[in-house]
């Protein structure tokens, strides 16, 4: 150990400390108290109205957690995050249930400069099929694409509210835009089984009157669709 008389710095493993206390090598704190919550390392401002605290929280041999607390004058203590044993990261939660556990917003900028950094990527074990939100190159859209033998994008949202679902479509040209595939069907419309008469389709005005609706029905067995623009019935088609 080595102190510096004109600086007043401690050195532990070094004979030329840059700060008060200079380590080289691993540092080992323990609790000295039985309360469960003693400070482990304690980091303030020089009025010390403003501080962060890292604590062991080990009020039962069954929970342990490393906490980290803040303090500004006013509000007091407020926990920021909790980190369990267990590999668990609580961030607004003392108490975490899953591996990330955030309990407020969230917010992520994008790290690169290749236009799909994903920002938000969700996979399987083994890391086979995946799902990746992203902000789009022009920094327009947001995309969600999804991986399975290859990279396809499923839906985009852009800044203007425009929503696009299908396989490239990824610059929706209306508030709505389904891209369905080369085989198959782009939308499909289901009502619920206890109801007989439901719309499948409803159009407004500002006025929220209708302009164009399509209704499904039950009309003796068969099943109906009555077509209405304007509030007028001008169209009816029946299945045998």
């Amino acid at each position: 150990m080595t102190l510096n008389p004109t600086t007043a710095a401690v050195g532990i493993g070094t004979n030329s400390p840059i700060d008060k206390l200079h380590v080289i090598g691993g540092t080992r704190l323990y609790q000295n108290g039985l309360d469960g919550i003693n400070t482990h390392l304690y980091l303030a401002n020089v009025t010390n109205d403003k501080a962060f605290n890292f604590q062991l929280n080990a009020n039962t041999s069954s929970s342990v957690s490393l906490n980290l607390w803040s303090f500004t004058s006013g509000p007091g203590w407020s926990n920021r995050f909790t980190f369990t044993q267990t590999g668990a990261l609580g961030i607004g939660t003392t108490t975490p249930i899953d591996q990330l556990h955030v309990i407020g917003g969230i917010r992520s900028y994008k790290g690169g400069l290749d236009a799909i950094s994903p920002q938000l990527y969700l996979g399987n074990a083994g890391n086979t099929k995946a799902f990746s939100f992203q902000l789009n190159g022009a920094e327009t859209a947001m995309n969600l694409w999804a991986y399975n033998s290859g990279w396809n994008n499923r839906f985009a949202f852009t800044t203007s509210g425009c929503l696009g679902i299908g396989v490239g479509n990824s610059a929706p040209l209306a508030y709505l835009h389904v891209k369905g595939p080369d085989q198959g069907t782009a939308l499909y419309l289901e009502n619920t089984s206890t109801i007989t008469a439901a719309t499948q389709i409803n159009v407004v005005r500002n006025d929220q009157s209708t302009a164009f609706s399509v209704v499904n029905a039950v009309q003796i067995g068969k099943t109906v669709y009555r077509i209405w623009v304007l509030e007028q019935h001008i169209l009816e088609i029946k299945s045998h």
